[in-house]
């Protein structure tokens, strides 16, 4: 299998949402495909990145379509720009990587004020 991702933005702040939408193809309606959400290079993003406290989760396929929303917390700490992307995997969440989304930037919008 083999899944094509997709992204409505490459870059978010914090306390944005960015939608992934997920083709396949012949791919049998309501099969739960999986996703990782993982870190560019240096291991800045953590679960608290995101408002459900996860970096990965499952999904449904219906007629070769799914979709992933990813909202980052606006968490109020400085740490400069963060990177990720989504893996989408199947069997389980540490299972066969068939899709892969581009690289996202989070920018760092809770930067302590310069004096």
């Amino acid at each position: 299998m083999i899944a094509t991702v997709t992204q409505n933005s490459t870059e978010l702040n914090e306390g944005g949402t960015i939608s992934f939408s997920i083709s396949t193809s012949g791919v049998a309606d309501y099969t739960n495909l999986y996703f990782t959400t993982e870190d560019e290079i240096d291991g800045t993003v953590r679960e608290e990145d995101f408002t459900d406290n996860s970096l990965s989760g499952q999904f449904q396929i219906y007629n070769n379509i799914g979709s992933i929303n990813r909202t980052v917390s606006r968490d109020r700490i400085t740490e400069g720009t963060e990177r990720f992307l989504i893996k989408i995997r199947e069997t389980s969440t540490t299972g066969t990587v068939v899709g892969i989304s581009t690289l996202i930037r989070i920018n760092d919008t809770s930067r302590a004020p310069s004096i």
